[in-house]
């Protein structure tokens, strides 16, 4: 239009929009040429293009920096005002992109939410229906696994297993999976040791149990498995335990085959286009519908759900399908119901039409806008891409826009940018080689800069805190918060004693404490840069997770805390039958000190008598087998120790053995108290044999000598009472004999208050127990004639029971028992022969090898027994009189 825009002083005219744009976009090129040439007013742009300062003012002492405009316009109106609205951070494309998003961004969304309610509805109903189906499949499920727990613990009750028939129940367990190739049946004990094995034949050597994780859970639980699918194989395993009162005695294990669990899925009455699978804890797939398959995105799905009894829907776009996954109540399975394609399709295809619709009014909008907006822009996109390619390091794009200004100005930029890339270049190949070095170690670079007091740190750093970049901010208080509470103090003070001190680097290890709990050790090392006046600019240093030497250093610690502190002897072997090492145990067990020891053939521990176990030692060493065995070793002073040994191997690789490593233990006290048992069960057994006999005597002369059955019931039973009084004084004394004074006072006391009427005196005398056992038979048939018919018949009556020792000749004293009854004479007492009769003249003195007297004297009874020092106990012997 003529007359249109601002006057210049040749008469001609600054245009108006839109010709005001190409004009500001020259102004902006001419301005950047002028201010190389070191013009900073906005008269010199003014005057290289041929015009005034009309309308102009400058900037006093003030450069112009690259980009920025060179004019500032006196008035609001003109074309002037209009180049700065131009240029400022709104573009021209940008208002016309969000008026068309102003338009159509509405009605899309209004649109998507009637559509998104109507959808919601739509899913809810079938999100409802494929649960329940899923928890139907659960429930045949759980009755499928119910009936084989119900089977296999009927055959762990059967009374084969429960007799300890071990090879008919074999049989009958091999009937039963017989049928089904590759499905077996194990009996393990509590500790896990195979003790029936299908697989193999009766008596054939039986492999290692399928499962060990089974057998641990029934043993702890006392309750039935069903474990997951067994690693490399199509099998399962369903365990039982195998009921002992109640407890368990072992576990009875079943590996079965999950295709019988397809007919669950056939037989579950799905609806028509439905599907189903089954998978354990793991993900793997035990069954599935031969229209189902599971995919990444469902088995990841399933490695998620670990709470008992949850349910959840999972909704997938791709394919076009809904799925319920619900927990088995009998095993950590999960069981998947999946509706058919064609149910969730309507939905899904409602959703496409949608965005397919929106996307189209969006984008002819967005291309409308573009196309307008770069038909009003175009010089000024070209110019801002110039200058965006240079701040990006990226090359000059060539752009052809037939203005000699801006050419001028785009040959200067390419320049710049040759040489910014070529410094890029050299250090890109710098920063790599120290990434690769970092990334090796996975060490992390840190550094806080003193001025600004902020930290800053490579990407490694945030993993070695388990930190994101949103979680740090820089701070110094931050990185000690994330420091462990005990380590906070001497991480502090490392780093003020770095930049205080002399020295320019410092190292440390510490502790930091991740958000969720878990505690790391790091190791830093940091370099302090000082400025010219000596003092700390910044600090630049690296740091690396140390967690795994900590971890080994403290196991090592402990095992050799373990290994110092034990009481059994602990050594170390090289291969060729040399000791490494020597513990505390093994000092006090064989009397040589570590310095002694190490160094020393292992032959030398061994006594002549396990030289032949020494050679099994060294050919399982050589073999790289583990050994065990009892032998006999050899201390330093000479004793021969009996010793259990238990040899392993110390791997270095798989195929390497560097080391044995050797456990003996002293079982010599173990062994003596074996033998000692031995010897006391085999004397208590010859006892008993001579007691029942000596019992069975009783009975049978008691019932011929008594007049009916209250006089053989009395008869015997103080017999029984007198011999028990024996055996009790025996036991109390370890069976090794008695005291004849305290057989003597346990026999009296039988009499109740006639006791007192009985004296005895004599020395101390220790017996052995066949003498104990018949001397005090006797004396109870002397007290019984004494208290029926002599003198403990009435109450004057008097009984000196007496014992003397007579030293002979010979080395061994006589022992000489009388027994006188005053006050009574048992009138015809001595006439009737009896039981009692018969052991005071017979079977003591035969018993003993004793001579004895039995006779009636003026006012009473007499007996004497003169028995021979042979029954003295071993150690006992009374010593002959001093002459």
């Amino acid at each position: 239009m003529p007359g249109c825009g601002w006057p210049r002083s040749d008469g001609s005219r600054i245009p108006s929009f839109p010709a005001r744009l190409r004009q500001c976009a020259r102004l902006t090129i001419s301005h950047r040429l002028a201010a190389d040439r070191g013009c900073v007013d906005p008269l010199c742009v003014c005057s290289e293009m041929g015009g005034t300062a009309a309308g102009l003012t400058s900037i006093p002492g003030k450069a112009r920096s690259e980009g920025e405009m060179a004019y500032i316009p006196v008035s609001e109106n003109g074309a002037l005002a209009a180049c700065r609205w131009q240029f400022g951070p709104r573009t021209v494309g940008g208002y016309l992109t969000a008026y068309g998003l102003a338009i159509v961004a509405p009605i899309l969304l209004f649109s998507g939410a009637l559509l998104h309610g109507y959808i919601s509805i739509e899913n809810r109903q079938l999100e409802r229906q494929v649960l329940q189906t899923a928890r139907l499949l659960t429930l045949d499920v759980d009755r499928e696994l119910s009936g084989l727990i119900l089977s296999l613990e009927t055959l762990a009750a059967s009374p084969s297993l429960a007799a300890g028939d071990y090879e008919r129940f074999h049989s009958h367990a091999t009937r039963l999976v017989r049928a089904n190739s590759g499905q077996f049946i194990v009996l393990t004990d509590a500790s896990g040791e195979p003790l029936v094995d299908t697989r193999v034949e009766w008596g054939e050597t039986l492999p290692a149990a399928p499962d060990t994780e089974a057998v641990r859970q029934v043993i702890r639980t006392k309750r039935p498995y069903v474990s997951d699918m067994l690693p490399g194989q199509n099998l399962f395993a369903v365990a039982v335990p195998v009921p002992e009162d109640d407890d368990a005695s072992g576990v009875l294990t079943a590996v079965l085959d999950p295709t019988p669990l397809t007919k669950v899925l056939e037989t579950a009455r799905l609806p028509e286009g439905w599907s189903g699978g089954i998978a354990d804890s793991s993900g793997r797939v035990i069954v599935q519908s031969r229209d189902f398959q599971f995919d990444a995105a469902s088995l990841a799905a399933l490695r998620s759900r670990e709470a008992e009894g949850r349910v959840e829907i999972i909704s997938q776009p791709v394919p076009d399908r809904l799925q319920a996954i619900t927990r088995s109540g009998l095993a950590n399975w999960f069981v998947t119901a999946s509706a058919a394609p064609s149910l969730a399709l309507p939905q899904a295809l409602s959703w496409k039409l949608f965005a397919a619709a929106g996307a189209t009014l969006l984008a002819l909008s967005l291309l409308l806008a573009f196309y307008f907006g770069r038909r009003l822009a175009a010089p000024i996109r070209m110019t801002a891409l110039a200058a965006t390619a240079l701040g990006k390091g990226e090359a000059m794009p060539s752009l052809a826009l037939h203005l000699r200004e801006v050419d001028e100005v785009l040959s200067a930029l390419k320049a710049a940018s040759a040489q910014r890339r070529l410094a890029e270049d050299q250090l890109r190949v710098a920063h790599e080689r120290m990434t690769l070095a970092l990334s090796a170690t996975e060490m992390g670079m840190w550094e806080r800069d003193l001025a600004t007091n902020r930290v800053t740190w490579s990407e490694a750093m945030y993993r070695l805190f388990g930190r994101t970049p949103e979680e740090f901010t820089g701070d110094p208080d931050q990185v000690l918060s994330f420091v462990h509470p005990e380590d906070q103090p001497r991480f502090r003070q490392a780093y003020l004693d770095a930049i205080r001190g002399p020295s320019d680097t410092f190292e440390q290890e510490f502790r930091v404490v991740w958000p969720s709990g878990t505690v790391r050790w790091l190791y830093r090392r940091a370099f302090v840069r000082r400025g010219p006046d000596g003092k700390a600019a910044s600090v630049l240093g690296v740091a690396i997770d140390i967690t795994e030497r900590k971890e080994a250093e403290n196991a090592n610690a402990q095992l050799a805390a373990i290994v110092a502190s034990s009481s059994e002897a602990i050594l170390s072997v090289s291969p060729d039958g040399i000791i490494a090492t020597w513990n505390a145990g093994a000092e006090q067990t064989f009397n040589y000190s570590a310095a002694e020891a190490v160094g020393l053939p292992l032959r030398e521990l061994f006594a002549e008598e396990g030289l032949a176990d020494y050679e099994r030692i060294r050919s399982a060493m050589a073999e790289g087998h583990t050994l065990r065995l009892e032998s006999f070793c050899r201390t330093k002073i000479g004793q021969v120790l009996e010793v259990a040994i238990v040899a392993n191997p110390v791997c270095c690789s798989p195929k390497s053995v560097s080391s044995y490593s050797i456990t003996i233990r002293d079982i010599s006290a173990r062994k003596e108290h074996d033998r000692h048992l031995a010897n006391v069960m085999r004397e208590l057994t010859h006892r008993s044999k001579n007691l029942l006999a000596i019992i069975q005597a009783m009975a049978r002369q008691t019932a011929l000598r008594s007049d009916n059955l209250a006089d053989f019931e009395a008869r015997f039973s103080g017999r029984l009472q007198s011999l028990s009084r024996s055996h009790e004084l025996l036991i109390s004394n370890d069976w090794e004999g008695a005291l004849l004074s305290d057989l003597v006072a346990v026999q009296r006391t039988a009499f109740g208050p006639r006791h007192s009427q009985i004296r005895a005196s004599g020395p101390d005398v220790f017996l052995r127990p066949e003498a104990i056992l018949n001397i005090g038979l006797a004396l109870h048939e002397l007290a019984s004639n004494a208290e029926r018919h002599g003198a403990l018949s009435v109450s004057s009556g008097r009984v000196d029971l007496t014992w003397s020792l007579e030293h002979g000749k010979g080395d061994k004293p006589r022992l000489m028992i009388v027994w006188r009854e005053r006050g009574r004479q048992p009138a015809g007492a001595l006439l009737h022969r009896g039981f009692g009769r018969d052991v005071l003249e017979h079977v003591v003195p035969t018993a003993l090898g004793a001579n004895v007297v039995l006779k009636a004297i003026p006012d009473g009874l007499l007996w004497t027994l003169d028995m021979p020092g042979d029954h003295f106990a071993r150690g006992r012997i009374p010593p002959a009189p001093a002459t």
